[in-house]
């Protein structure tokens, strides 16, 4: 019975991350099939694919779209008691991804200020709202959150690396393995490469965001610095362990990783409601560049990536070819997809 309590209480946490995705996803003028395909791409990411069997990690990915929604309401001066309810749950249910949460909530209220705020005396008043309705979220845990820092400072919290090393923890163009589908298998589970995959749509998405001239330059640059952040998070050792409270994982490495699956997403899903139908072909363009830069990189290096095969190359090669294809159609791809006409 305990094993079938535990696969019904996994289903009904990965069904609940793609529910609250697809909420997120429709708060943001999404429509159509794309709201169950944001859901589940964020709900069988990469990083919930090398992560399923933590149970108690999967509550923040849960969390974050709710947590994201109720912070973007406080910057446009709306209420702000769900924030504070949904960050407090956040920590209360588990202090150690609550704190990554943490971590990207800052990040995120940078790229927020900076690309939605018109004068400095909205920065400073949306910003120290912020800061206040986080110092009560912190409060309202404090119940949990300060006997677990004096149990932790006096067992686990003592192996705290006291030396930084500023190097990469592995080739950097190892990363781009990972945008694959596929990519993952039980190696990769002691030791591996970050897991972020969040499929040909979401990837082709985020690039399409920085090409569209839907959005402002100070948001694309403000989303380039939080996307370079979180990339160098997943190779550069001291942000590494910034990420982890400054102690190495043993077992699931970069396990803050579903942040990331769920910064892409959100670029797509600013983007997605902008683009017409039918992307210009220079647009395309840039997308074979990349896309065929990313896998020409992965494929000469095949023999270093274990649980990568000709097949995964192959079958992701499809899936971007299929999603070039679907953005390249014009009047004969179905309005309920989710894209305006022109």
């Amino acid at each position: 019975m305990l094993d079938v309590a535990a696969f019904l209480i996994t289903v009904l946490k990965i069904s609940t991350i793609g529910f609250t995705m697809g909420w997120y996803a429709k708060r943001h003028a999404i429509h159509g099939m794309m709201i169950p395909a944001f859901g589940l791409a964020y709900a069988l990411s990469g990083w919930l694919l090398a992560n399923s069997f933590n149970l108690m990690w999967l509550d923040a990915a849960m969390l974050l779209p709710l947590i994201i929604d109720s912070v973007e309401i406080l910057f446009k001066g709306g209420r702000v008691m769900a924030y504070i309810g949904w960050l407090a749950a956040a920590l209360i249910i588990n202090f150690y991804t609550g704190y990554m949460i943490a971590l990207f909530l800052i990040l995120y209220a940078i790229y927020w200020l900076i690309a939605h705020t018109s004068t400095w005396q909205h920065f400073w008043r949306s910003g120290l709202r912020f800061i206040g309705a986080s110092g009560l979220a912190g409060m309202i845990s404090a119940v949990v959150l300060l006997p677990t820092w004096f149990q932790l400072s006096q067992s686990k919290g003592t192996y705290t690396v006291a030396t930084i090393r500023w190097r990469f923890e592995y080739a950097p163009t190892r990363f781009l393995s990972k945008m694959l589908p596929g990519s993952f298998n039980f190696d990769q589970m002691p030791s591996g490469y970050p897991n972020y995959y969040i499929g040909a749509l979401g990837f082709v998405l985020v690039v399409l965001f920085f090409l569209s001239k839907s959005h402002p330059w100070r948001q694309k640059l403000a989303a380039a610095g939080v996307t370079i952040v979180l990339i160098l998070s997943c190779m550069l050792e001291p942000l590494d362990l910034l990420w982890h409270g400054f102690q190495f994982p043993v077992w699931y490495p970069y396990r803050f990783t579903f942040v990331l699956c769920f910064w892409f997403l959100i670029l797509g899903i600013a983007v997605l409601p902008h683009l017409q139908i039918g992307i210009p072909l220079q647009w395309l363009g840039v997308l074979l560049l990349v896309f065929g830069a990313i896998y020409i990189d992965v494929a000469a290096n095949l023999k270093h990536f274990s649980f990568l095969t000709v097949g995964h190359l192959l079958f992701g090669a499809g899936c971007l070819l299929l999603t070039f294809v679907w953005f390249s159609l014009d009047n004969r791809r179905p309005v309920w997809f989710g894209l305006r006409s022109c």
